[in-house]
Formats: C-alpha cells, structure tokens, sequence
C-alpha cells in the first residue's frame, strides 16, 4: 500500500474533470439551442453556416426588393394605361377633325388636343417612385463617341500657325464636356493657363505629351501637330575675348551682336564736335558707331549707338584749334595816323620806335633791335602816306614831309596770335581684336501666346450605361477572383434589368402644337384645325402609339419576370435557411440524452473519487498494530 500517490484517487479525478467538460457542453447546445457555439465545435460546419446565413440575409431583402421592384413597375403601368387612354381621346379627336362635318369648330379640337397633351406630358415627366422617373428613367444609354464641336482659333501671332484646324481642338479623355464659350491661352515660362467662360482656369505644360497639351480640368485637347512653337527663354550674349588694346583703350565692358565675329579689328577715330566713333580696320574699313554726343576729358567709357561699351583711362578731348589774330597798335606819337600788321604772329608784340637808318631813310626798331625789311627810303615819307616796316602798315599825320618829321616816334604794338591747329583726342586710332564671341539669342514666344478660340457642342467618349437593375440572387457569393469579377458577377446573375426605354420620345413630343427641335422632330407642331392637319395628326398618334406600346411590351415582361424572381427568392431563402438550420441548429433530443449519459457519468466519478480517498485509510490500521 502507498501514501504518497493515491492512483486510484488521480484517475478518479481525471475522468471526473472530462465528464464536467462534457456535461457543460451539453448545457450549453440545450440551452442555446445551437449544436455550434464555438469554432472548436465545427470549425467548417461553422464556416459553411455563416456563409448561409449571409446569403440569407441578402435573399431577405432581395425579397423585399423584389416586392418594391413589382410595386415600382405596377405606378408605370398605370401611368402607361393612362396615357394610352390619352391617346386614345386625342385619337377620337384626330379622326372627328379629319372629317369635313366638323365645319370651323377646328379650333375647340384643338383646345382639348392641347390640354391632353399637356396632361400626357406631365405624366411622362412626373410619373416617379423614390425620385426615379418610371416612364423615362429604367433604360440605359448606348456608348457615344467623343465630338470635336466647333473650335474656331483667333488671335495667333502672324506665322505661328499651330494645327488648331478641323480636330485641332478636342475634349480631352476622361474628362467631362468641355464648356461652351470663348478660351483665351496665356504662356508664361513653361507653363500655359487656359481661360475659358466664367473666368475659370486650367493650367499645362508647354511641352507636349503625345502630340498633345492637355487642360484635364477644362476637358479641352490642343493638337500640337503642326506647326507648334513651344517658346524659350533668351539666352545672354557670350562676351568672347576682347584684347591686343592699344592707347586709352582698357577693355570692352559690352559688345554687341553686331561686333560678332572671329579676330575681328576695331578702331576708335575722332568724330565731329567731340564725339567718338568707332570703325572696323583693315580693307573695307567701315564705321560701326558713334557717341551720342562729346566724350568729355578724363571719361571712363565710351558708349557707341550700336551698344559698345569701350573702357577709358587718362582720356583728353580733341582740341578744335583756333584762327590767328592780328591784334592792335597803341600808344601812337604824334605824326602817326595809325599801325596796323598784316601778319599774325604773337612774337612782334611790344615797343617800336623810328631812327636813322644812317643813310637816307627810316627804319623800325623794337628793343633795339632792327626789325627785318623794316627800311623805308626818305623820298616816300610825304603827308598822310602809308608805308610798309617789315609786317606792320603805318599812316602819316598829314603836314609830315622829311625823314625828321617820323625819327623818334613810337608805337605799342599788342593781342596779336598766331593760329592754333586742332589736335587729336588721346585715343584716336586706339585699336583692339575681338575673338570667341557669339550673339545672344532673344526669347522666342509660344506660338499659342494669346490665341483664342471658341467651342460649342463638344463632347467626350462616353461608355454604355446599363439599365436601373434590382437585386434578387446570390450566387455571386459562391463567386471567386478578383474584386471586379465578383462584382460583375452580382451585376448579371444576380441582377435583373430594367430596360424599358423611355417615352421622352421625339415621336411623342410630336404630338405638341408647338414645334420642336432635334433629331427626328416635325417641320410644324401638330394641328387640328385643317382637315390635312387633323390626318397629319393620326399619323403622329400612329407613331406614339408605338412607342408606347414597345414600352408597355417591355413593362409587361420586366414584371413578369420579377413576379417569377420574387418565386424563386421565396423559395431559395426557405431552402438556404433550412440548411443552416441542418448545420448550426442543435438535435435537441440527441443532446439531452448525451447530457444524461454525462451527468451519471461525473456522478459516478465523484463517488469513485470518495472511495479510493477512503482506501488509504486502511495504512492507519497497519500502523497501530
């Protein structure tokens, strides 16, 4: 016998722990009434019944959506049967003005024509459950091509003529339809602004994407074709090596583009009233440009009409010279009328005075000193006469009549100049070279700088629209793939369509008095007060008619075939619930009885339990002896 570890107690024990787990289990199915109340208990069963219940769930309100979608069509077909009531009345009315017993009561047919077209108008227009319009809304659209409209180009710079021609301007992919008005384009850098009606913008890249400059936000396409300029910007002049500078020249600070060239000579030559002007050297030599005005001495620069600009240093103005002058006499003695001389010359200023020549004359001395050729013999002094001394002219007084009446006079003679010749200024025939230059280039505008063009009717590439449809299946469920294939799945299998068409029909507008516009529309609005009118009129009645009753065919089947749906739904949630019921519901009486085969089971090994506890007792006994 052992102490220690009680065997029988442990194995007791265990099994009474199972037999809890599985009792508890039982009460749990019994009283949820589920056989599946965690994953554990049937991980797929469990999958499979919630994908059950989903679909139920969606089958339930396809239930109801079937039963909206039947109440839905029941509003159209009876606003269909009103209007065919309608056209019956106005087709009564048609066949009495088409008789020529109606006599001049045209004009009260056609009241009450008036009035019933108006009324069937309304029905068309108003007839609507849940804001959808039954008569004219449960169709779709077919797909249309994009239109290029009307897009007149003005404005171009003259020789820029990008392709805006025919399909030159269009709507741009993806984009809605391009208003209707007047664009004006504006470039400014690389970015080009499009105005168009209202004052709203769209900006794009200069630079073409495919043959193509998109403003995806005005829905507008430029085809860029032809002859597009996209513009650039100017790029500055390269200034090359200007050197070999002689004289005041000290460097060239700009050099035009008509300086341009590869070891190109310059000269800078004096120009008229102290200008500077500036010429080409070599053979040809040529005058390039002048100063607006007088270069001044000491200037730093020289600026020439063709856009040099030529460094100075220690600069002098060109002199214009000056003409001589004679001067005048004074300070005569008496027995002289008047000196004048008749060559300028600045050296013969000063004092002169007669004396004997020690012969039989006179001669003029200045200082002292003998002026030369300066003799005049006695027999010529006589009263008033004029005689010649070297360069100076000198009148007698009147009453002189020997050489004693002119020795010891004197004269003053002053202000007399000789002429200046002009001279250069400091840098004429000054040179330099000019090598490695090249011209900057001007910025080039963009061909489509404030262009402006109108549109009118354009539109865009629209895909086919499918009818309103109602849901009323599942199976998409069951469904794999992608997103987009499962969707489509719900779109067709699990969809019904309501295309019925529309009856805002150009055949039925034709029934107005009042003419329309559009495709198909009559030359004149429809008239009952002619005979030839009221048949006219039958003939446009025969033509709504149609399409009312192509509506009503269509009607008819779209309810048909909902009232078999809403069939098929009922049954489908029935079965679909039942077999979640198979899989999630518990066997109520198999449960209990499982229950009642745990509970004894946990009984018994709580008693189990107590009697190998009690079997170690019996070690006491040993030990007392």
């Amino acid at each position: 016998m052992k102490i220690q570890t009680n065997t029988a107690a442990n194995s007791a024990l265990g099994y009474m722990k199972v037999n809890a787990q599985n009792t508890e289990r039982s009460i749990q199915k019994l009283s949820s009434g589920f056989r599946i109340n965690r994953a554990a208990d049937d991980a797929a069963g469990l999958a499979i019944a919630n994908q059950l219940r989903a679909d139920a769930k969606t089958l339930g309100q396809a239930q109801k959506n079937a039963a909206q979608a039947s109440a839905m069509l029941q509003i159209a077909d009876g606003a269909a049967s009103t209007l065919g009531n309608i056209f019956d009345r106005m087709r009564e009315l048609a066949s009495q003005g088409a008789s020529a017993n109606i006599g001049g009561q045209g004009s009260k047919l056609q009241d009450e024509w008036n009035a019933l077209y108006k009324e069937a108008d309304r029905l068309i227009t108003g007839t609507k459950y849940q804001g959808t319009n039954v008569l004219t809304s449960l169709n779709g659209s077919a797909a249309t091509t994009a239109a290029a409209g009307t897009a007149a180009l003005s404005g171009a710079t003259a020789g820029q003529t990008a392709s805006l021609a025919a399909g030159g301007i269009a709507a741009s992919s993806g984009a809605t339809n391009a208003a209707n008005g007047s664009y004006t384009l504006s470039v400014s850098g690389s970015t080009m602004t499009l105005t168009g009606p209202g004052g709203t913008t769209a900006t794009a890249s200069t630079t073409p994407s495919g043959g193509k400059i998109t403003f995806a936000s005005a829905g507008i396409e430029i085809n860029t074709s032809g002859s597009y300029v996209a513009g650039s910007a100017g790029t500055a002049a390269s200034s090359g090596t200007a050197g070999s500078f002689t004289g005041d020249i000290t460097g060239v600070t700009t050099l035009p583009a008509s300086m341009s060239g590869s070891n190109s000579g310059y000269e800078i030559r004096d120009g008229a009233a102290g200008a500077l002007e500036l010429w080409t050297t070599g053979g040809g030599a040529a005058k390039v440009g002048e100063t607006s005005g007088a270069v001044t001495t000491g200037a730093g620069s020289a600026t020439f009409d063709n856009g040099a600009v030529i460094s100075l240093s220690g600069f002098t103005q060109a002199s214009a010279g000056s003409a001589a002058a004679t001067g005048s006499s004074s300070a005569l003695t008496a027995n002289l009328s008047s000196v004048t001389n008749a060559v300028q010359n600045a050296s013969e200023n000063g004092s002169y005075a007669f004396v004997d020549d020690g012969g039989t004359g006179v001669k003029l001395q200045k200082g002292g000193v003998d002026v030369p050729g300066a003799t005049v013999a006695n027999a010529s002094i006589t009263s008033g006469a004029t005689l010649t001394f070297g360069n100076f002219s000198v009148t007698l007084d009147a009453g002189v009549s020997s050489q004693a009446d002119l020795i010891g006079q004197t004269f003053t003679f002053g202000g007399a100049a000789a002429a200046v010749a002009p001279t250069a200024s400091s840098a004429n025939n000054d040179t330099f070279a000019v090598s490695g230059y090249s011209a900057g280039s001007a910025a080039v505008a963009n061909s489509l700088d404030g262009a402006t063009f109108s549109v009118s009717g354009m539109t865009v590439t629209a895909a086919a629209v499918a009818a309103p449809s109602i849901l009323v299946g599942t199976s998409a469920s069951q469904a794999t793939g992608t997103l987009a294939q499962r969707a489509a799945v719900y779109d067709s299998a699990d969809s019904i369509q309501l295309s019925l068409g529309s009856l805002d029909d150009m055949d039925i507008k034709n029934l107005s008095s009042s003419v329309n516009t559009g495709a198909g529309a009559a030359a004149t609005g429809a008239s009952l007060l002619t005979t030839a009118g009221a048949k006219d009129a039958l003939a446009r009645l025969d033509l709504a008619q149609e399409k009312l009753n192509t509506f009503v065919g269509k009607l008819g089947a779209a309810q048909s075939r909902v009232d078999y749906a809403s069939q098929n739904v009922d049954s489908m949630l029935q079965n679909t619930q039942a077999a979640e019921s198979s899989i999630r519901d518990a066997d109520m009486a198999k449960e209990m009885s499982a229950f009642t085969k745990n509970n004894i089971l946990q009984q018994a090994a709580q008693s189990m339990l107590s009697q190998a506890n009690q079997g170690t007792q019996g070690i006491l006994q040993l030990l007392r002896g």
